[in-house]
């Protein structure tokens, strides 16, 4: 049976039907229509002109900011930074998983775990005894079916045969040494060692030189329709591209953007504005509400109030999951910076995982406690407290031995010495703990960090009681996480700036500092501040920058 047009394009861009002469003797003889084979072949490769464009930009994008070649065995070293963002403290990546994260931002699919191509598995599809077995364990690692393995035999890939597009990976005989991603026109984008400097860690456009032609042995290209559609752009982003001549014109220019999916008249009444805009209104004036304070001042009670809206806020993410200590390991917090998945006993926890106290102790940084509280969050086991470690060495709370359940006050901590939790008040508590959380790929991940009852058995198993006696008064700069007034005030300012376009996403000025809030001032930071100056951290920088805007 007869393939279709663009199943015949696609074999021809995957290298199966050769090139020239030859390729048309070979599409003629097997009954297609060369000349509408390769029509379809020039309108998919106009496609895989834009994803490679994409890939490109994020890659020069990336390699110029703070990112960093990190070892194979290194927390996120395979990960993809769109799957699972990076903290601001492990932004790196191993060359595999660069490779696969170039991949992905193209526009390509990959697979949430971009980890899955590690060293071992580049081997096995090396060393696979067919052709057929290599494709089998790619496609299995990768979760893409519409892949090709290219080998030779064990021999160099000639560079003839390397397409933009193609993860290539480099053998010193059959031992696996590194993995790239070719950009066109004889360059390559890696993640390598260098020099130990940012700039020669991940760079794009490094040249195909020879070191990298004499290792070459295995390419993994994508097969699809030429290369898939890039992530949706805003109107505003492609009216830019437009006019910088990305799109070409005329007729082409409605064709492309239309196969792309996007709205032409849409972007053509942009770019119309862009070039003609419309005289200016009056000016709103200044912001005249109130402003972020760079210094952190709460009382006792507000210090409790906001620990424990932190908490519940977890408590009600899904994001954020339990995991067993000695074998999750999580031992920090976004507030510190240390917030990090790690892999123990064999078992893979998700991302944003907390054991017990960690999230105990968290929730006292987020909630505005000084840097002693803060540190509580560092403790990995709950029962160090038991060795006079943890609260019982923190001048900041109370040893109350184990009062009657009568005269507990809410954000009282509750320890035993396998187990750590918040009391909330109301005969309720709040806790990292959950059934069946430590199971391989369990589905039943949610709800493991919850607000529970605290029954009088409950409470008479745990041995020691802990209370908050201390207050903040202290230079500190906003970021993720903050539960405050202050942080309200940072909302309302969004809320203005952006017109009203920040409540309609959130509501309005929860005083939480989360996801909402972190694009937006990242947006402002790079708008009002500087390009790359988006770092979500609010300080007297942003703050003197809101205070100059006008409208």
């Amino acid at each position: 049976m007869a393939k279709k047009t663009m199943d015949v394009a696609r074999e021809v861009i995957a290298g199966d039907w050769g090139s020239g002469d030859k390729r048309k003797e070979a599409l003629t003889k097997a009954g297609y229509n060369y000349d509408e084979v390769q029509k379809e072949v020039n309108r998919l490769l106009s496609c895989r002109e834009l994803i490679i464009q994409n890939m490109r930009a994020w890659a020069t994008k990336v390699s110029a900011e703070n990112y960093r070649y990190v070892k194979w065995d290194e927390p996120y070293g395979h990960e993809c930074a769109k799957c699972h963002p990076h903290d601001g403290k492990n932004r790196g990546w191993q060359c595999i998983g660069w490779a696969v994260a170039c991949w992905h931002h193209g526009g390509l699919p990959s697979k949430c775990d971009c980890g899955v191509l590690d060293n071992g598995t580049s081997e096995k599809i090396f060393k696979a005894s067919t052709d057929e077995e290599a494709l089998r364990i790619a496609r299995k690692a990768l979760g893409i079916n519409d892949i090709k393995v290219i080998r030779n035999g064990g021999k160099l890939i000639p560079t003839s045969w390397v397409q933009a597009g193609d993860i290539g990976s480099l053998f010193n005989g059959n031992t696996y040494q590194h993995t790239l991603m070719f950009m066109g026109n004889m360059k390559l984008t890696d993640s390598t060692s260098g020099t130990k400097s940012v700039a020669d860690n991940i760079m794009a456009d490094r040249n195909f030189s020879a070191y990298y032609q004499n290792r070459l042995k295995m390419l993994i290209r994508y097969t699809g329709n030429g290369i898939v559609k890039p992530a949706k752009k805003t109107v505003d982003e492609l009216a830019h591209e437009v006019i910088d001549g990305k799109w070409g014109s005329g007729d082409s220019r409605k064709r492309a953007l239309t196969e792309c999916g996007y709205d032409y008249d849409a972007v053509q009444k942009r770019v119309n504005e862009i070039l003609n805009p419309p005289k200016p209104t009056p000016s709103k004036g200044s912001y005249t509400g109130k402003f972020p304070n760079y210094r952190l001042v709460k009382t006792n009670a507000q210090v409790i109030a906001d620990t424990i809206k932190w908490a519940k806020w977890i408590a009600g993410n899904n994001d954020f999951h339990y995991g067993y200590g000695t074998h999750a390991h999580h031992n920090g917090c976004y507030f510190c910076g240390t917030q990090r998945m790690k892999m123990g006993h064999g078992i893979k926890m998700p991302e944003y995982t907390y054991c017990c106290n960690p999230f105990v102790g968290a929730a006292w940084a987020h909630g505005g406690g000084d840097a002693t509280a803060y540190k509580l969050c560092h403790n990995t086991n709950s029962w160090d407290f038991s060795k006079g470690s943890g609260y019982d060495a923190s001048k900041l709370f109370d040893k109350l031995g184990h009062p009657a359940k009568s005269t507990l006050k809410a954000g009282d901590v509750l320890c035993n010495y396998t187990h750590v939790a918040l009391y909330i008040g109301g005969g309720q508590l709040v806790e990292a703990s959950g059934g069946d959380d430590n199971v391989i790929h369990s589905k039943n991940w949610n709800n493991s960090i919850h607000v529970g009852a605290l029954s009088d058995s409950r409470y008479k198993g745990f041995e020691r009681v802990y209370r908050y006696n201390g207050k903040v008064d202290c230079d500190r700069p906003l970021y993720y996480g903050e539960v405050s007034d202050r942080v309200a005030d940072l909302q309302n300012y969004l809320n203005w700036y952006t017109d009203g376009e920040f409540f309609k996403k959130c509501g309005g000025a929860d005083g939480i500092y989360g996801n909402n809030t972190l694009n937006h001032v990242k947006q402002f930071q790079e708008k009002e501040i500087g390009k790359g100056q988006g770092d979500g951290w609010v300080g007297p920088k942003t703050i003197n920058a809101m205070k100059a805007v006008k409208k």
